[in-house]
């Protein structure tokens, strides 16, 4: 495998679940209001 295969497709997971994380707390902001 190559090695920046792997690193780009690492990112893009942490970034995907980053944005996932981020979704959730505004979805639990908004249900506050």
């Amino acid at each position: 495998m190559n090695m920046n295969y792997i690193k780009k497709m690492y990112k893009i997971l942490r970034k995907d679940e980053n944005n996932y994380v981020n979704t959730e707390k505004n979805s639990i902001k908004s249900s506050q209001l």
